[in-house]
């Protein structure tokens, strides 16, 4: 049977690796998980606590030797890694002969060769036309792997976003109604470069805004020829209670872009994954955080997030740091952390701060105290160096660096009040009249967190959490939960420094 081929075969791989042993324990399981998958269609939904670098030669191994072709959805770089390091060396090993394809949608019809479609989740889920009922869809021809899958409820937002840019005003020109949508342009162009700058760029729609749109609409619904597609798409969309209504602006250029995105995507995910097999791969966090935007009813769920038994990462939280929010923090931010790389000045360090003018003050006064160590959000950096960083920058480029030895959290990572886009988010929960720092702001900081910290955990790290918050409000004890396990450590010099 293929689960046992695939068992044999994966182990001795992993025990021909030249490589330091690889801290993940669960290869072998995932090989067969997914082999079994694959040959009997079955859905799965597989948590794995981990990056696709570290977790990626049982599902892939199960892929190559079960016999047919079969479609990975992936984004950069893990696919560049997948395509030119991982097959490739799995492939010489296995003597397998799959093609390996990459952002090229397979043809619905027998494949001349066994083929392994590496493809980007916005190709794959364009070819899902989300806005047909399941009926109106053609069936994939040939299994699905969908790895990040815990990014699927923001693939499939991005994917269902409506935008209007500058191309499509010269677009609709060309229609019809030149100059009415010339004037139209003005008046919305005027308007929205009234609206003070702020640091993201981005605006929610005012009544102004929405007031010439639906004028701009109504003039040209008059004509009666259907309107070019993506303004019949925006149509549709945008003057829907349930979406997110913002433009986004290129001040030194004078242009803007309308969008118009879902604020919720359920039943779009439902019909995407419930009618059709596949197997689903990602850090979806550990329970009870453990979170999908949808309700699965044919995925058998794998966890493989760490025992609480085993796995603990050193946690250092002082019980005295003042809070974010005051004048005194961000003084006695830059002391614990030059105490901190004073014990650390051997390992790779990431310093997380959100808050731009913090980040580089932060950064420049260590600079100044440990010299070209310290390295302000740039890939150019040293196995011992520091790394100063905003969250966004360290989730897109963490595959770039060392696991670090130290990971700092100087403050909790809850979305910003001050984004149009979660302030929007926050006003839909509040007309539905829930608790919106619960069902949204926390359990979206404590994802990142956990994620954040998984292959720091796997590699006996330690996090240093200075949002002493956590402390006093209501929510800490949710939060130091979400990190376990852990030993807590509340002095600098009681940190057992593992492998120093």
């Amino acid at each position: 049977m293929i689960e046992a081929q695939v068992h044999g075969s994966l182990k001795s791989f992993l025990k021909s690796q030249d490589r330091p042993p690889n801290p993940w324990n669960h290869h072998l399981t995932m090989g067969r998980l997914v082999a079994r998958a694959l040959r009997v269609g079955k859905s799965a939904l597989i948590n794995t606590g981990s990056f696709p670098s570290v977790h990626s030669w049982g599902y892939l191994t199960a892929a190559l030797l079960g016999g047919g072709s079969c479609v990975l959805v992936i984004e950069e770089p893990w696919r560049s890694l997948l395509m030119t390091n991982h097959l490739p060396e799995l492939q010489r090993f296995l003597g397998t002969s799959h093609c390996l394809d990459c952002d090229r949608l397979p043809d619905s019809g027998a494949q001349a060769q066994p083929t392994i479609y590496l493809i980007a989740p916005a190709l794959w889920l364009q070819s899902h036309a989300l806005d047909l009922l399941p009926g109106d869809r053609v069936p994939w021809p040939m299994p699905v792997l969908i790895e990040q899958a815990d990014q699927l409820p923001d693939w499939v937002r991005q994917s269902l976003t409506r935008t209007i840019t500058p191309q499509h005003w010269r677009e609709l020109k060309q229609w019809g109604s030149w100059e009415l949508i010339e004037t139209y342009q003005i008046k919305l162009t005027q308007e929205i470069f009234k609206r003070p700058s702020n640091p993201h760029q981005v605006y929610s729609f005012n009544e102004a805004i929405e007031a010439l749109l639906t004028q701009l609409f109504n003039q040209l619904q008059r004509d009666g020829r259907p309107l070019p597609r993506p303004w019949n798409l925006f149509e549709q969309q945008w003057a829907h209670s349930e979406q997110m209504n913002y433009l986004t602006i290129d001040r030194e250029q004078g242009l803007f872009s309308l969008h118009s995105s879902p604020l919720q995507v359920e039943e779009q995910l439902g019909q995407l994954l419930n009618h059709s097999s596949n197997v689903l791969v990602g850090n979806f966090g550990q329970k009870p955080y453990f979170h999908f935007d949808v309700e699965l009813e044919h995925h058998t769920r794998v966890d493989f997030t760490p025992d609480h038994r085993c796995d603990p990462i050193q946690l250092y939280l002082p019980y005295s740091l003042p809070f974010p929010n005051t004048a005194e923090f961000a003084q006695d931010l830059i002391t614990q952390l030059e105490q901190l790389l004073t014990v650390y000045d051997r390992h790779f360090v990431v310093l997380l701060i959100d808050d731009v003018p913090l980040k580089s003050k932060v950064g420049a006064t260590l600079a100044g105290t440990f010299g070209s160590r310290v390295k302000i959000e740039t890939t150019d950096i040293g196995r011992s160096g520091v790394l100063v960083a905003g969250w966004d920058f360290w989730t897109d480029h963490h595959s770039q660096f060392p696991i670090p030895q130290l990971l700092v959290i100087s403050t909790l990572p809850l979305p910003s009040l001050e984004h149009p886009l979660v302030a929007l988010r926050v006003e839909h929960h509040k007309r539905r009249k829930e608790n919106w720092f619960k069902v949204y702001l926390l359990p979206a900081a404590l994802r990142r967190m956990q994620q954040a910290i998984a292959p720091v955990r796997q590699h006996q790290g330690t996090i240093a959490l200075l949002d002493t918050r956590v402390n006093a409000r209501s929510y800490g004890p949710e939060v130091l939960q979400s990190l376990e396990p852990y030993t807590r450590i509340s002095k600098i010099h009681s940190l057992d420094l593992w492998g120093n």
